[in-house]
Order: structure tokens, then C-alpha cells, then sequence
């Protein structure tokens, strides 16, 4: 049943700059977070899921140390590999950096850095049915300024908002992504690629980028007043079961 299996690959790269004023001795994976390191509740929810196959860590800012963290004893109980940046290769770049590693005809995104609870059946079966190149998660939310919004039409995304100081409620990108292993090995190669910029725009301008709203709780860390709140969000999130669509 292997060709049923999804592979994953988390982008947990990144330096975490601005997170460097609270957290300045760990990469932002192993952020502590109650106690644990942040990385691990992703690995919860991965444990959770069905038909996931082999995870692939996207590492390169102290990637060592992560690879050191969950060697051993401290193995997470699933397939895990790591594919490390000696160069920072940005988002899209760091996931074709992963792909040799995985080898499922569709591929799970996570964005490394933030949380909330979807639901990997949801997206496949709205990936399935819409014939999309790939399927974003997203999340309404009451102010859309620090994210940048998405606009969507009869299921498919259209554009995607710039961040912007106005505050407003509206639909974000989520960080977690189903593609279509063709659209992946389709980035170049060694290059410096963002998802955000460069290839999600061009999918929604084909009409190739389904969407799928969570009704959720969202956080992310990289900054050190949502890492702070993350403390008690994060475990309260978890406690509360998986999401509705």
C-alpha cells in the first residue's frame, strides 16, 4: 500500500531572525515550548494523521542540532529523514532540496513555524475532486494585516494580498500544502525559490490552486509576543480534537 502514502516535507530552515531576541540558542524548531520543543507538536498531529508516509525535516540554520535532537532515542516513531541547505534556498527552494528524499506521486507541505489542526483526508479528497495542480489550507482569521490575505473564487485561489498596516478581518494561508509531485520537481534546482512569490501566484493564475478553509485556531512563533502566547495556545490547541471544514 506504499503508492498510497503521502510524504511530508516541514520547512524548519529558516534563521528565525526575529525570533533570535527571546530564543538566540536553539534553531526556531526547538523553540521550548511548555516544555517540549515546538517541532514535536507538529509531530503529534503527523502521528495523528492517516495515510502519511516518510517526513522530511527541510533543515539548514543549525541544522545539527536538530539532527542531533531527534536521533536516538528521541526518534518520533515515523520515518524521518533530513535534507540540510548549506545555502539558504527560500521556501520552494528548500522543499525541492527535500524532494529526492520523498517518493509519493503527492506531497504534503508544512510550514515549520506555525500550528493548527487540519485534517490531511480533507485536503486530499478537495484535491481529488477539484483536478487542481495543488490545494492550499486556509484559515479566517480577524486581522489579515501581518499575513497578507487570499482571495478565492468558486473553490480555487485567485491572488494572493500583500501584507498591509490596515487591519481587517479576512483569509490567510495556513502553511500547509498538497502538491502534485510534478509541480515540485518543476522548481529549479539549487536555486533561491520563494513558494509565497514564486510559485503559488503562477498556480492561481491557471486556475491550478484549490483551496480548503479549516475552522481553527492558528499560531505561529516568530515572533516573541506570539511565542510567548504559544506557552499555553499550543497545548490547548491540541486538547481540543481535529478541526471541522
Amino acid at each position: 500500500m506504499r503508492e498510497t502514502l503521502i510524504d511530508v516535507i516541514i520547512l524548519a530552515g529558516g534563521k528565525g531572525t526575529r525570533l533570535q531576541s527571546v530564543v538566540s540558542d536553539v534553531p526556531k524548531p526547538l523553540a521550548p515550548v511548555a516544555g517540549r520543543p515546538f517541532l514535536d507538536y507538529q509531530f503529534d498531529l503527523l502521528r495523528a494523521a492517516p495515510s502519511l508516509g516518510r517526513v522530511v525535516l527541510a533543515i539548514g540554520h543549525l541544522a545539527e542540532r536538530v539532527i542531533a535532537h531527534y536521533s536516538g532515542d528521541r526518534k518520533p516513531g515515523f520515518d524521518l529523514a533530513f535534507a540540510v541547505e548549506t545555502e539558504l534556498l527560500g521556501t520552494a527552494g528548500a522543499v525541492r532540496n527535500a524532494l529526492p528524499l520523498t517518493s509519493s506521486a503527492q506531497v504534503l507541505v508544512l510550514n515549520g513555524d506555525s500550528i493548527f489542526h487540519w485534517d490531511v483526508e480533507a485536503l486530499r479528497a478537495r484535491h481529488q475532486t477539484s483536478g487542481a495542480q495543488a490545494t492550499i489550507s486556509l484559515l479566517e482569521v480577524a486581522d489579515v494585516s501581518r499575513y497578507g490575505a487570499v482571495a478565492v473564487e468558486d473553490g480555487f485561489v485567485t491572488s494572493f494580498q500583500e501584507k498591509s498596516a490596515i487591519a481587517r478581518p479576512g483569509t490567510i494561508n495556513a502553511g500547509v500544502y498538497l502538491f502534485e509531485r510534478v509541480v515540485l520537481e518543476g522548481i529549479a534546482a539549487n536555486q533561491v525559490v520563494s513558494m509565497e512569490r514564486d510559485i503559488l501566484p503562477g498556480l492561481a493564475a491557471r486556475r491550478a490552486l484549490a483551496a480548503l478553509a479549516f475552522k481553527s485556531d492558528f499560531i505561529d512563533i516568530g515572533l516573541p509576543e506570539t511565542y510567548k502566547l504559544a506557552e499555553t495556545f499550543i497545548p490547548r490547541l491540541l486538547e481540543r480534537g481535529r478541526p471541522k471544514t
